[in-house]
């Protein structure tokens, strides 16, 4: 158990740790009021992508309820009512990861300044910034990475669940878990960056420290449950993960 909390030497960072990012991120954005206006910008753009992606999405799960029930008595409109819920709620969500994932690299200089603050409170020091092209190029080439394996795994989970309902059972929950590790990728984005790590050392930063990966991105996968309040999350988030970061880096 202490293994899987705290991790040792050769087994990177545990639960504690992610778990520890998690709130630690909240309460330095909280206490710090010179990366609030920083904050806004990212939370600002989230919630308007997140407000049109979701009514976007409840329209579109309208359309596609007719378009497969169509037009009937009670019963037709009682099927209307609940697929329209069923697959807006899906939507939703997707809406919303959607939005926190496309004003990553919409606010990327923001969310940079935020990990820098982060990273000096903790260190005493800053990372180099990294130029403003090669920082574009890796934010938006692991933002597309996110969205496709987004809509690959969740997709797919949606579908099996759709075919089979009984597997429902078992696709929640990975969906739940699928959302949860991608919102961690999503977050450790600019922190990574800023260490210089492409795609290839990003896995094996994570799979070093999976426990304490999983942990960060469950416990934003919780607070994303709240539709509104889900779009806040992206600074904190930023500010965690370099948490997460630099207790890594303290690693043996």
């Amino acid at each position: 158990m202490n293994r899987v909390l705290r991790g040792r030497q050769g087994n990177g960072i545990g639960v504690a740790a992610g778990l520890a990012g998690f709130f630690g991120g909240i309460g330095f954005v909280l206490a710090t009021p010179s990366v609030w206006l920083y904050a806004a910008v990212p939370v600002l753009t989230a919630l308007l992508l997140g407000c049109g992606l979701t009514a976007l999405g409840f329209w579109e799960a309208r359309a596609l309820a007719q378009t497969w029930i169509g037009e009937g008595g009670g019963w037709a409109t009682a099927g209307q009512w609940l697929v329209t819920i069923s697959l807006g709620f899906v939507l939703m969500i997707a809406g919303v990861f959607a939005a926190l994932v496309l004003a990553q690299p919409l606010s990327g200089w923001a969310l940079d300044a935020i990990a820098l603050r982060q990273e000096k409170a903790l260190t005493g020091r800053t990372s180099p910034e990294a130029s403003f092209l090669q920082s574009l190029w890796v934010s938006v080439r692991c933002t597309l990475f996110t969205l496709v394996a987004g809509v690959v795994l969740l997709g797919g989970l949606f579908g099996v669940g759709l075919l089979v309902p009984p597997a429902a059972v078992v696709t929640v929950p990975l969906n739940f878990l699928v959302v949860a590790w991608l919102l961690a990728w999503d977050f450790i984005d600019y922190p990574l960056t800023l260490r210089g790590l492409g795609l290839r050392r990003r896995a094996a930063w994570v799979l070093s420290h999976f426990w304490a990966f999983t942990a960060f991105g469950i416990a934003w996968a919780v607070v994303l449950l709240i539709p509104f309040v889900a779009l806040l999350v992206l600074p904190f988030g930023v500010a965690g993960a370099m948490r997460l970061v630099v207790a890594a880096d303290a690693e043996p």
